[in-house]
């Protein structure tokens, strides 16, 4: 694999995602091209009151009722969830946090699916580094894409 230049993905939901999947990227036909995530943030306006937040990044497109937290499905290669609660009795606040599997090549598709509480802006960004791969890279990459383990 050689590496290259730094993508970045960014942009919001501004309709209702109480469950809510947006492709953002298209299979652009070059299997011999990928990107391998290296950030993946999400958020919202704190002055937002009680919003939530859980969302994960798949290679491929996973049917609603699915569990979008499932490390054993190998669709899944990012997670990031948290919280701002301005309860009147306690506010508090739960860290965003980033989970990111450092062992994968995104080379069709990416998908964004997101839970949460309140119908707010809820903004992304997604960083990622070019790389251009072998053919028996792109092929094992392919495979994994695949998720062979379920169903």
């Amino acid at each position: 694999m050689i590496s290259g230049r730094i993508r970045t993905l960014r942009g919001s939901f501004t309709e209702p995602i109480s469950d809510f999947k947006r492709q953002l990227i298209l299979d652009d036909g070059r299997s011999n091209h990928g990107l391998k995530i290296l950030s993946f943030q999400m958020w919202t306006d704190v002055t937002n009151i009680d919003a939530a937040i859980s969302a994960s990044l798949s290679l491929e497109d996973t049917p609603a009722g699915l569990p979008f937290f499932d490390a054993e499905d190998n669709r899944q290669i990012a997670w990031v969830s948290g919280a701002y609660i301005t309860s009147p009795i306690q506010p508090f606040n739960i860290p965003y946090v980033s989970i990111i599997d450092p062992d994968h090549i995104v080379n069709e598709s990416l998908y964004i699916r997101a839970f949460a509480t309140a119908n707010v802006i809820w903004n992304y960004l997604i960083v990622c580094e070019e790389y251009t791969l072998s053919d028996d890279e792109a092929i094992i990459s392919l495979i994994k894409e695949r998720s062979q383990n379920v169903s």
